[in-house]
């Protein structure tokens, strides 16, 4: 289970551990926040050539797990969550954070 964690939106992880992943239940998550269409340029032409290689899958594969694997990295580095992955698209949600420190006002 752990090691498959890193493919579960963190919505969804937060609900499961609290309990709220019923059956028929649906997950919403209400805030402030922006999301990201993210898609990889040149992949169709990468696909059609190395489809007629003996190994391109295995190609293929490598390819986008070496795409994915850093971009992943640094969606997680600022807090974001991979939403969906549709081929080599992904859908991604960074929550809005407050990371300034809060500011001391005077007394008067």
């Amino acid at each position: 289970l752990k090691g498959s964690l890193a493919f579960v939106p963190w919505i969804l992880q937060q609900s499961y551990f609290e309990g709220g992943l019923d059956d028929g239940k649906i997950v919403m998550h209400r805030g402030s926040g922006a999301v990201v269409f993210s898609d990889a340029s040149g992949f169709t032409a990468l696909t059609e050539r190395l489809a007629v290689k003996s190994n391109g899958a295995e190609l293929l594969s490598q390819c986008l797990t070496a795409f994915f694997t850093p971009l992943i990295n640094l969606i997680n580095a600022y807090r974001g969550d991979v939403i969906k992955f549709s081929g080599d698209a992904l859908t991604i949600y960074f929550p809005a954070v407050e990371d300034a420190p809060p500011t001391r006002t005077r007394a008067q």
